[in-house]
C-alpha cells in the first residue's frame, strides 16, 4: 500500500523530475551502434525495479529518436513498437509476464531485439567506507528514501548505457526448457550489467591513507626497508616514513568532483579552440573496460593529450584513467588539479633509488591489481616531429612485472593515435629542434594559456587502436611465465628486456595503423609534396581524391580511418586551419604555403606520412630513372625498407614485406600510376597525365628522408678506408652535415637533422648487420666501435641513385669536402 501511495505522488512529480535530469548517452553515435530492425518489435531491458528509472528510460528514448516505450497491457508488442522490462520480474514464477514469455518461446514467427539499459545516477564508485557512498552514491534496489536523495545528488548527472540488442530467437534456438530458456536469459543480462557498471564507475576509490598503507605492506617494499635498513644503519620507521613521502609525491588523489568540473570546463575550451573532436573505434575501449583492466598507450603531440583522452572517456560514459605525468608538471596549481583528475607523478629517472623504485612499483601493483584503468605515454615525451618516438620501455616493463606478480583479471592494452589539425606548441618545438634550450613547465608557461585560447586550431582526432590482451600476448611469446609461480617484488623473469622492446614496437605499430587522414594532414602533405609549395586549386582536389584511390586500393591497414568528405570539403575545411593561401588567378585559383607556414605544416604531414611510406619508396625509383624491372624494385624497396620501419614504425614484418610490396606494385597499375614496357618492366606513365604527376608528387613524400639515408650510406662508405666509426662521433657529424645540407638545398624542416633519426639509422645498420660492435675501451657512455661491412657501399650507390643530380652533387661534396678543424668531429 505504501508503495502504491508513493508512486502515486511521485508520478505527479515526473515532469519536474525530468526537466530536471541531464544524461550522458553512450554510445555516442547511437543509432548506428544499436541498428535496430524496424521491422521487429523492442524490448528494453533495465537491471533493477524503478518506476524513476522507467521514467527516464522512456524520456532519453523519445528524445534519441528511438523506438518509443509503450505498455504491455499484458500483450506482445508489435512491430514497430517497445516496451520496457525490469530484469527480476523475469524470475517471477506469478503473474502474467510468465505467460506472455511461454508465448513468445512457442510462436516460430516471433521475434524480440532486446536492449539491455545500464543507468547511473552519477559517477561516484564512491570510497571503501564513506557516508557519501551509503547515502548517496548510485546503489542496488536502494529504498525510497535513499533512492530520494540519490536524485537530489546525482540527477544531473546520469549516464545511460544502451548494449548491443539480442535478438530473442536466435538466443533461444531450439531450447524447450522455458525455465531454462529464462534463467540463462537473466544470467547472460546480469553478466552484462555487471560488467558495465565497472567500465563506467570502475572500482571503489581510496583514500591516500589506504594507499599508503597497501604499498608499505607490499612484499617488494617490505624487502627493501627491510635491506636498506641493514645498508644504512637507519631505523625501519624512518625508512617507512620516506615512503609514505613517496607516495604523496606519486599518488592519484582521484576525485570524480574534480572530473565533473574539468568535464564542464574543457567542453568550453574544446569549443573555443576546436571545431570538433572526431572520435573513432571507442567501442574498443568500452569492451575491454567492462572485462577488467585496461592500459590507454597514447601517442604524445602535445599538452593538450593529457585533458583530451580523459575527456573523450568520460563523455563516452568511461572511467578516466589514472595517467602517468612527468614530475616536471607537479607544479603549482597544475599539479595539484592534474593529480584530482588522475593524473600520477613519477621522476624522469630513479636514480638507483631503490626505496622510490619498490615504491613506485608497489603503487602500480595496487592499481593493477584493483583493475583501475591507466594511460601512459610510451614515447615518454612530446613528440617534437609529428612522427611517433622510439618507444621508453621502462613504464612497460614495470606493468608487465606488476601483471605477472598476480594479476586476476585480464588487462588490455590499447594503442590511442591522437592527431592535431594544428599543435599548439609546434613553434616552441621547432625552436628546440634548432637548438633552442627546452622551456621547463612553470607557473608562468601556465599562464601564458589565455595565448591558446585565443586561436583556432581545426580538429583533434583520436582513433582507438586493435587492443593487445597483455596475458594473451605473454602466453604467445613467453608461455613459460604464466606457468610458473607468481613472481615477487624483486624478480624479473628471463627475457623480459627484449619482450618487452618487441612488445612496445607492436603498440607502436598499432598507434600509426590506427592513423586519421585528417583534411590538414592530407593537404599540407600535398602541398609539400609541390615544387615551390604552390599548386593549383583544382589540383590540389585531385591530388587528395588520388591519395585517398590508392588507400582504398592498398590501404595502409585494417584500422586506418579515411575521411567521409569529398576531396573538395576538406580542401575548404583545410583551407583556413594549415593555412593554405589561396591566390586569384583568371587561369583558376592557386593555393600557396608562405615559407613560415610551409616549416610548420610538416609537423601535421608528419603525423600522417607513414601511411604514404611504402607507395612514396616504390615511386622514388621512378624520379631519375627510364623504368625498372618488377624483381629488381621489389629487392630494392626490400632493402630500404628496415630503415623505413625503424623511422616510422611501419606496420609489415621484414619478412612479410615483400608480400605487400608486390600487392602495392599491383595497386599502382590497376591505378595507372606504373605502366608495363617491355623493355624497361615498369615504366612512369606520360609525362602529360594526371597519373604522371600524382606519381612524382608520391615519390616527393619521402624525399628529404632518402637525401637523409643518402647522406649517412655516403658519409659511411668514405670512412670504409678506416674500417670503424665511433658511433657518437659519426651521428653527430651526420647530424650537421645534414643541418648545413638544409640549409644551402633549402630543406627548412627541422626534423631533417633530428639527432634522433641518426641514431635510428646507426640501429638498423646494426640489426642488419652491416654496421658490427668492436671491443673497445676507455668509451664514454652511449658510444660505440662499429667495423663497416661492404654492402654498406651497396647501400649508398643505391640510394645516390634515387637522387636528382643538383642534390647528389650537393651531398658528394659535402661528404669529401674536408671541414674545418672548428668544425670537425674527431673519432
Amino acid at each position: 500500500m505504501l508503495g502504491k501511495i508513493i508512486w502515486f505522488l511521485t508520478w505527479w512529480l515526473r515532469k519536474p523530475l525530468l526537466a530536471m535530469v541531464r544524461a550522458t548517452i553512450s554510445p555516442t553515435r547511437l543509432h548506428e551502434t544499436l541498428a535496430l530492425d524496424p521491422d521487429i518489435p523492442v524490448c528494453y531491458v533495465l537491471a533493477y525495479r524503478s518506476y524513476v528509472d522507467r521514467w527516464v528510460l522512456e524520456h532519453f528514448v523519445a528524445r534519441e529518436g528511438l523506438v518509443p516505450v509503450r505498455k504491455s497491457r499484458n500483450k506482445l508488442p508489435d512491430k514497430g513498437k517497445a516496451v520496457c522490462l525490469y530484469l527480476p520480474v523475469l524470475l517471477d514464477k506469478k503473474g502474467q509476464l510468465r505467460e506472455l514469455h511461454r508465448q513468445a518461446c512457442e510462436q516460430q514467427d516471433f521475434d524480440l531485439q532486446l536492449v539491455p539499459v545500464s543507468l547511473f545516477w552519477g559517477r561516484d564508485p564512491g570510497k571503501e567506507t564513506s557516508l557519501f557512498r551509503i547515502l548517496f552514491s548510485d546503489a542496488e534496489n536502494p529504498g525510497y528514501l535513499r533512492k530520494f536523495l540519490i536524485i537530489l545528488a546525482n540527477g544531473r548527472n546520469i549516464v545511460m548505457n544502451f548494449g548491443k540488442p539480442v535478438r530473442f530467437r536466435e538466443f533461444i534456438g531450439e531450447a524447450q526448457d522455458y525455465d531454462r530458456i529464462t534463467q540463462k536469459l537473466v544470467r547472460v543480462f546480469r553478466f552484462h550489467f555487471r560488467r558495465q557498471r565497472n567500465a563506467t564507475l570502475g572500482p571503489a576509490l581510496y583514500t591516500r591513507n589506504q594507499v599508503t598503507q597497501a604499498v608499505l605492506a607490499n612484499p617488494g617494499v617490505r624487502a627493501v626497508i627491510s635491506e636498506e635498513a641493514g645498508r644504512t644503519g637507519e631505523r625501519p620507521a624512518v625508512l617507512r616514513d620516506k615512503v609514505r613521502r613517496y607516495v604523496d609525491e606519486i599518488a592519484a588523489v582521484y576525485s570524480t568532483t574534480t572530473l565533473r568540473v574539468l568535464y564542464v570546463l574543457l567542453t568550453w575550451v574544446w569549443n573555443r579552440v576546436y571545431n570538433g573532436v572526431e572520435i573513432h573505434r571507442i567501442e574498443r575501449a568500452r569492451d575491454a573496460a567492462a572485462q577488467g583492466g585496461v592500459i590507454y598507450m597514447p601517442s604524445h603531440r602535445s599538452h593538450m593529450d593529457y585533458l583530451l583522452l580523459s575527456y573523450v572517456l568520460y563523455d563516452e560514459g568511461l572511467v578516466p584513467p589514472h595517467i602517468a605525468a612527468g614530475i616536471n608538471l607537479n607544479f603549482w596549481p597544475v599539479g595539484s588539479i592534474l593529480r584530482r583528475g588522475g593524473a600520477f607523478f613519477l621522476r624522469r629517472s630513479f636514480g638507483g633509488n631503490k626505496l622510490y623504485t619498490a615504491a613506485f612499483r608497489a603503487y602500480l601493483d595496487f592499481l593493477i591489481s584493483r583493475s583501475f584503468p591507466m594511460s601512459f605515454y610510451p614515447e615518454g615525451g612530446r613528440s617534437r616531429t609529428g612522427r611517433l618516438l622510439k618507444p621508453k620501455t621502462g613504464m612497460m616493463a614495470m606493468v608487465t612485472e606488476s601483471y605477472l606478480r598476480g594479476s586476476d583479471k585480464p588487462v588490455t592494452v590499447i594503442p590511442v593515435y591522437i592527431g592535431y589539425d594544428k599543435v599548439a606548441e609546434v613553434n616552441s618545438y621547432f625552436k628546440e629542434l634548432r637548438g633552442s634550450k627546452v622551456k621547463k613547465e612553470s607557473v608562468w608557461e601556465f599562464l601564458k594559456v589565455r595565448k591558446v585560447l585565443s586561436r583556432n586550431y581545426g580538429k583533434a582526432y583520436l582513433s582507438f587502436g586493435q587492443p593487445l590482451e597483455l596475458g594473451n600476448y605473454i602466453r604467445e611469446h613467453q608461455p613459460q611465465w604464466l606457468d610458473d609461480a607468481p613472481y615477487k617484488a624483486g624478480q624479473q623473469p628471463e627475457g623480459l628486456a627484449p619482450f618487452v622492446e618487441q612488445m612496445s614496437l607492436r603498440v607502436m605499430t598499432r598507434i600509426n595503423g590506427a592513423v586519421v587522414l585528417s583534411s590538414s594532414g592530407l593537404s599540407a602533405m600535398t602541398l609539400l609534396a609541390t615544387p615551390q609549395r604552390a599548386i593549383a586549386a583544382d589540383e590540389m582536389v585531385e591530388q587528395i581524391d588520388s591519395w585517398l584511390a590508392l588507400q582504398r586500393a592498398a590501404p595502409y591497414g585494417p584500422n586506418i580511418v579515411l575521411p567521409t568528405l569529398s576531396a573538395e570539403e576538406l580542401v575548404a575545411e583545410a583551407e583556413p586551419v594549415v593555412p593554405l593561401n589561396r591566390v586569384a588567378h583568371p587561369w583558376g585559383d592557386l593555393l600557396v604555403a608562405e615559407a613560415r607556414d610551409a616549416v610548420l605544416m610538416t609537423y601535421t604531414r608528419n603525423s600522417v606520412q607513414h601511411a604514404f611510406a611504402l607507395p612514396s619508396l616504390l615511386a622514388s625509383f621512378f624520379r631519375f630513372r627510364p623504368g625498372v624491372e618488377r624483381d629488381d624494385l621489389i629487392a630494392a624497396a626490400t632493402d630500404l625498407y628496415p630503415f623505413l620501419r625503424t623511422e616510422l614504425h611501419l606496420r609489415w614484418p621484414l619478412e612479410n614485406v615483400e608480400t605487400q610490396i608486390a600487392a602495392l606494385i599491383d595497386a599502382m597499375l590497376k591505378l595507372g600510376l606504373l605502366n608495363e614496357d617491355e623493355r624497361y618492366g615498369l615504366v612512369a606513365p606520360p609525362v602529360s597525365t594526371r597519373e604522371f604527376a600524382t606519381l612524382a608528387r608520391l615519390g616527393n613524400i619521402l624525399r628529404e628522408t632518402l637525401e637523409r639515408y643518402a647522406l649517412n650510406a655516403l658519409l659511411l662508405q668514405a670512412r670504409m678506408s678506416e674500417g670503424h666509426i665511433h658511433r657518437l662521433a659519426f651521428e653527430k657529424e651526420s647530424q650537421l652535415m645534414a643541418e648545413r645540407l638544409a640549409i644551402v638545398s633549402g630543406r627548412d624542416a627541422p626534423e631533417f637533422f633530428d639527432k634522433a633519426l641518426f641514431r635510428g639509422f646507426v640501429d638498423t645498420l646494426k640489426q642488419k648487420g652491416w654496421l658490427i660492435p668492436v671491443a673497445a675501451d676507455d668509451l664514454e657512455k652511449g658510444d660505440e666501435r662499429l667495423a663497416i661491412d661492404m654492402r654498406v657501399g651497396q647501400l649508398a650507390d643505391r640510394s645516390l641513385g634515387m637522387l636528382g643530380t643538383d642534390i647528389g652533387q650537393a651531398i658528394l661534396q659535402l661528404v669529401h669536402r674536408p671541414r674545418s678543424v672548428g668544425s670537425r668531429t674527431e673519432n
